[in-house]
């Protein structure tokens, strides 16, 4: 009897272990989260992820922000604290899913709250995060809350909580700049209307600069662009109501939600072409060119020029790395800061590997002649790695990070001609002759053959020592181009 009750026992403290076990990987719903417990276990959309650095020159990144969402769709400001920041940072991603367990939970900031809730989510060295790739596809996906014009008018003046709204965009400014406190910031201007109204929105700093304009323009001449702004504050200015993107402010174009939908369809078969105000852009006129009328311009006179030319590719320029460590945020150059990258220019701790390719450029005709003209291009990002085919980090691995080892997958490329839609790099204002930054391409697949071997192949230490080359060709057939097309944004000059 004392043998089957001792047995019993046992049986008893393995269900009570079990059940515990159960019910801490349970994970909770926001709405449920209180101060009482510190140990939540919490199934949520990481998003609307924003920096907060000091003013120091660079700033220091204090602190990560975002927002997290459940699958009710209850939202949470969500905080990583400066200390944490290298721990937490390169696992965390824009609109992924996580379990998240063991963070704090404190008191939302009294002001400017990216939503509507008294605590927030505070990570500490002991919060865990595991990333759930297979989800229902209920899970909302944009964290917002969106109020109409009217609300937004009742909270001038309000900060306590920021506002999302929508809005069909109808107009866009250019970026001017305004002195603030003795500082030279930018600035762009936008319209939104919601069929009734239409209330401008200000966009300021990085926001302004980083506003899609002309990508938005050109999608509104297929369809109407209804956006999504969250993070807003309404203010009187000159009389009218006036919308300011905060410092956490975001912008999505058409994103599926109800409102969205809805603002679609009551303005179906309205106008929805987007116009400028202000001082409209001027568009650059691109210029035919060959490679003798470009090779050795003074790139002050034509900084802003745009030209189309047909190149070959010679060389890889000697001396010059094909791939470099580039800032995550901003894309310039990253140093080495002991065991990890920090950019210099806006202080982020964050580098990735990104092409650089540096190559002489040879009219195709003049592809053997040793002596021929030649030109300074270089290939940036992703326009490189549509070039070559191979992510950066995978061809930088099979050179186990050497710069000066040129591995085939380059090589190969000798001979390679294309149309290129070229300008002047900033950076060529620094350096002894001109350097052209390529904006698009096309390939020409016919003129590719295995009869070009350049005459210095072997300057560089290469993997491999089989080149690819073409025969020069003076006509272009349309069936042998490759479309590749790539704006590169304004960082991407380094």
């Amino acid at each position: 009897m004392h043998m089957s009750l001792g047995i019993l026992g046992k049986h008893y403290v393995h269900l009570l272990m079990f059940t515990t076990f159960c019910i801490q990987m349970q994970h909770s719903l926001l709405k449920d989260i209180t101060h009482e417990s510190h140990s939540w276990h919490v199934r949520v959309r990481a998003t609307r992820f924003s920096e907060y650095n000091s003013e120091d020159n660079p700033p220091v990144l204090l602190r990560l922000d975002f927002v997290i969402i459940d699958e009710e769709g209850t939202m949470m400001d969500a905080q990583i604290p400066g200390r944490h920041i290298t721990t937490f940072k390169p696992i965390l991603k824009e609109d992924r899913i996580y379990d998240i367990t063991y963070f704090e939970v404190a008191n939302a900031r009294a002001s400017y709250r990216p939503v509507d809730n008294n605590i927030m989510a505070k990570f500490t060295k002991y919060t865990k995060v595991k990333e759930i790739t297979t989800i229902m596809e209920t899970f909302p996906r944009y964290a917002c809350k969106v109020v109409p014009f009217e609300t937004l008018r009742a909270r001038i003046d309000e900060n306590k909580v920021l506002s999302d709204t929508v809005g069909m965009l109808i107009a866009i400014s250019p970026v001017s700049m305004v002195r603030m406190r003795g500082i030279e910031k930018p600035v762009r201007n936008v319209q939104i209307t919601d069929g009734r109204e239409t209330l401008p929105v200000s966009l300021w700093g990085p926001h302004a600069t980083h506003f899609d304009a002309e990508g938005l323009q050109a999608e509104a001449n297929k369809q109407p662009v209804v956006m999504l702004f969250v993070g807003l504050t309404s203010k009187i200015r000159e009389r009218q109501l006036t919308l300011y993107g905060s410092t956490i402010c975001k912008w999505y174009s058409n994103p599926m939600i109800p409102e969205v939908v809805a603002l679609q369809q009551s303005l179906s078969g309205k106008a929805h072409e987007i116009t400028w105000f202000g001082q409209a852009p001027k568009k650059k006129q691109v210029l035919n060119a060959t490679i003798h009328d470009i090779a050795d311009l003074n790139p002050h006179d034509i900084m802003g020029n745009t030209y189309m030319v047909n190149i070959a590719i010679k060389r890889i320029i000697p001396g010059e790395p094909w791939w470099y460590m580039a800032c995550d945020k901003c894309k310039r150059s990253a140093s080495k800061d002991g065991t990890s990258y920090k950019c210099i220019r806006c202080g982020a701790t964050q580098a990735e590997a990104r092409y650089r390719l540096s190559i002489h450029g040879v009219c195709p005709s003049d592809l053997k002649n040793d002596d021929a003209t030649n030109a300074d291009f270089v290939f940036f990002g992703q326009i490189a790695e549509e070039l070559i085919g191979i992510p950066a980090l995978t061809l930088v691995a099979s050179v186990q990070g050497h710069h000066d080892l040129v591995p085939i997958e380059i090589t190969r490329l000798y001979g390679r001609e294309m149309i290129v839609k070229v300008s002047a790099s900033r950076r060529s204002l620094q350096m002894h002759r001109v350097s052209y930054q390529i904006e698009s391409m096309s390939i020409i697949t016919s003129k590719i053959t295995d009869k070009f071997t350049p005459s210095d192949s072997t300057q560089l230490p290469m993997l491999a020592n089989k080149t690819v080359g073409a025969e020069p060709s003076s006509t272009l057939n349309q069936t042998d181009i490759i479309e590749v097309y790539f704006i590169p944004s304004a960082h991407t000059h380094i």
